[in-house]
């Protein structure tokens, strides 16, 4: 029985490493004013996840800056906000069929220089009544891609994510902090990377099939030792 454990271990963690991370879904903000209030994704991978818009949160106010999505009215606290903060941008992700793993959540961002100078992403499934932090990072007046996840996190219902910004110098018209294209490819805005969790019978079938040829291999070497062993 121990050869059947290992092939099945084997099985499930061929399944695991044979998803490769993919782009599943990325908002582009190349030639938007800075004021819109919603931008729609480019979902890539509709097989794994499809995004919803992206949009301010109701306690923002939209400020013009080319290429971008941009407002004012931050968290001027050092400390991150609550997660009842109005203060974010957000977009929902529901995996297609399944679970899906999340890798990275790459945020191309920047902030004038009274803008707050830290972000915090979080993620909820039940409109932020409870929320998971994922990653905190820094903002500065120079776009620059942060990525708001710190370690792969798994989706498996409709989860909306929300990066809101705090640390800002006041909260008013000046002080800004926005998500904005610089390259079509590297740093459009916002891209989303992971891939599709294996399901569990999937995982399984992988682990039987290596289970039933190791143990073809078995028999036909076990038939072949005594016809060796006659003649030697």
């Amino acid at each position: 029985m121990r050869p059947m454990f290992l092939a099945l271990a084997l099985g499930l963690a061929l399944g695991q490493s044979a998803q490769a991370q993919v782009l599943i879904s990325e908002y582009n903000f190349a030639g938007q004013p800075g004021t819109e209030t919603s931008v729609a994704p480019l979902n890539l991978q509709p097989t794994i996840a499809t995004a919803g818009n992206l949009i301010d949160g109701p306690g923002l106010q939209p400020q013009a800056l080319a290429n971008s999505i941009n407002a004012s009215n931050w968290t001027t606290s050092n400390t991150a906000p609550p997660i009842s903060a109005t203060n974010y941008y957000s977009f929902t992700l529901p995996p297609t069929t399944g679970s899906t793993e999340i890798d990275s959540i790459l945020f191309n961002v920047v902030r004038s220089t009274t803008g707050p100078t830290t972000a915090i992403l979080r993620a909820s499934t039940d409109g932020f009544t409870t929320a998971t932090d994922l990653a905190t990072f820094g903002i500065t007046t120079t776009p620059s891609v942060q990525n708001g996840i710190t370690s792969p996190f798994t989706i498996s219902g409709p989860t909306e994510f929300r990066l809101y910004g705090y640390d800002a110098k006041n909260n008013g018209l000046n002080a800004q902090f926005g998500l904005i294209f610089t390259d079509p490819t590297a740093s459009p805005g916002v891209q989303i990377l992971g891939k599709a969790v294996p399901e569990p019978s999937t995982m399984l079938l992988t682990g039987l099939g290596l289970f039933g040829t190791g143990a073809f291999y078995a028999r036909r070497k076990r038939k072949e030792t005594p016809a060796e062993e006659e003649k030697a």
